[in-house]
């Protein structure tokens, strides 16, 4: 089978959500013997020619495309969604030499497949000729994502009123736009469900993230720790799930157990420094910036917290901290993805910050209920969460059937 990338990263290193995709989906498919062609349009700028090498190991070469997205796009495209009503971020993926580049690799590698990545890609199916099978690899569902944001309170003032608008104009993308692929894959099945709820012509295929093999190997390390770690990409709603469960939670668990440290794991961020600044004096949060190798941050550490409150897609960081044999505590929604898993068995889930604060120092006390959710999630995860178990199932979903190698 022949299967074209379309993405909006290079996707490599598979160190975010972006990328931890689009980069083992094409490791599974190489390893599995099927030619594999890439076309990337990005606004990147790190390390381009040395992340292209290494994921042109895995295609055929003179069929690796790069496009970057030229200076003073975002200004055109916010002109441009305002002026024909289209999602501003949806507009400013647009471009015509992108589009040609996806149409020479269409004609001369000739793809039995086309995996489009993310929502921001989608648009670029209607260049596609008959005969070939398109996927949307989405994650999760804009417009349910969107929703579970406005419900959390993450916007305020003039941004929640945008937000709003947004909200409708992609909940009509995703309803006309999704029904062109012959298949939508999601994280989740409650995404799933959200798609053909919007619409009955949209079909979906659900196969959940796995997790690096390497995690698998931290549990005996972490198992004795007791020290808490937070792991996301320090911006955005991220930062604001951070400074709530610190001043909420983290506050109340430092005052009974103050030997007990937080690791906040991610790229810092000017943003991020912020936060980092007003907590220069208290040395039990510790900033540890962008870590290469998560395993040697998740064997310090003996529970994650994950205080992501939404029910879209799969919360990669929960089942990594699983995986790594940590246990695991967020919302009631946080787990929502992970259907296999049970409260108190698997995870915790509370309802409030506060409520975190609460079980992680009931956690701490208890070092046997800790240990026996530390067991159950790891093996969970060994089970059910690895990248190669998942294999076959992306094969199917591109269109293998018996007769193909």
């Amino acid at each position: 089978m022949k299967i074209l990338f379309v993405t909006n990263e290079i996707p490599f290193p598979p160190d975010n959500g972006v990328r931890i995709v689009s980069y083992n989906a094409m490791r599974l498919m190489h390893k599995s013997g099927h030619q594999l062609a890439l076309a990337v349009l990005s606004n990147e700028n790190d390390f381009i020619d040395e992340r292209l090498e290494k994921v042109s190991e895995l295609c055929e070469k003179e069929f690796v495309s790069f496009t970057h997205m030229k200076s003073g796009a975002r200004f055109k495209s916010l002109l441009s969604s305002l002026l024909t009503g289209r999602l501003f971020f949806i507009q400013r993926y647009y471009s015509e030499e992108f589009a040609l580049n996806i149409s020479r690799i269409i004609e001369k590698f000739k793809p039995d497949a086309i995996h489009f990545d993310l929502i921001t890609m989608t648009q670029y199916v209607d260049i596609v000729p008959d005969g070939i099978r398109t996927v949307a690899s989405i994650n999760d569902s804009y417009t349910l994502a969107l929703e579970n944001s406005l419900a959390d309170g993450l916007y305020k003032g003039f941004v929640r009123v945008y937000r709003k608008l947004q909200y409708y104009q992609a909940r009509e993308y995703e309803r006309s736009a999704y029904q062109k692929f012959d298949v939508v894959h999601t994280m989740s099945e409650v995404d799933a469900r959200y798609l053909r709820a919007l619409s009955a012509n949209i079909t979906t295929k659900v196969i959940p993230n796995g997790v690096d093999r390497a995690l698998f190997d931290v549990a005996p390390k972490s198992r004795g720790k007791t020290n808490v770690i937070f792991v996301a990409k320090l911006a955005g709603a991220n930062l604001i799930y951070l400074k709530r469960f610190i001043e909420m939670g983290w506050k109340y668990i430092h005052e009974i157990h103050p030997w007990v440290e937080l690791h906040i794991i991610g790229e810092l961020t000017a943003e991020s420094k912020k936060i980092q600044d007003e907590y220069k004096n208290d040395t039990s949060i510790i900033f540890k910036g962008y870590v290469e190798n998560l395993s040697d941050a998740y064997e310090q550490c003996g529970i994650s917290v994950v205080p992501i409150n939404k029910n879209c897609g799969l919360i990669n960081k929960a089942i990594e901290a699983m995986a790594a044999g940590l246990v695991t505590v967020g919302f009631v929604n946080t787990f929502s993805g992970i259907g296999s898993a049970h409260d108190n068995v698997h995870y915790v889930s509370t309802n409030t910050y506060s409520e975190m604060g609460e079980v992680i120092v009931e956690l701490l006390r208890d070092e046997g209920k800790r240990k026996r959710i530390q067991r159950a999630a790891h093996q969970l995860a060994v089970e059910e969460f690895s990248w190669e178990s998942r294999s076959y199932a992306y094969e199917v979903m591109y269109g293998k059937t018996s007769n193909q190698k």
